[in-house]
């Protein structure tokens, strides 16, 4: 539904820049265990967002945007260090 939606307002030639955690996440130590060691952030494990349901797929989404006619000009996994 989201394809659709955005497909539907981009001008010819538009871009998207979609992001969202790595499967990467699933694993790291919860914000709570960080903050009680000193680390000041704001997330860390996929599940301190109270907003995330269930993690996306990155390589069944990225078949689908392929499957609809979209071209992945660019794609990757950002990992920032602590």
């Amino acid at each position: 539904m989201f394809l659709d939606w955005a497909a539907g307002r981009l001008a010819t030639g538009g871009r998207i820049c979609e992001e969202w955690p790595s499967a990467d996440s699933l694993w790291l130590p919860p914000r709570m265990d960080l903050l009680a060691h000193g680390g000041n952030v704001i997330i860390s494990n996929f599940h301190d967002d109270a907003t995330h349901r269930q993690l996306p797929d990155r390589t069944a989404l990225l078949a689908k945007l392929e499957d609809a006619g979209w071209l992945i000009d660019q794609q990757g996994v950002v990992k920032l260090p602590i």
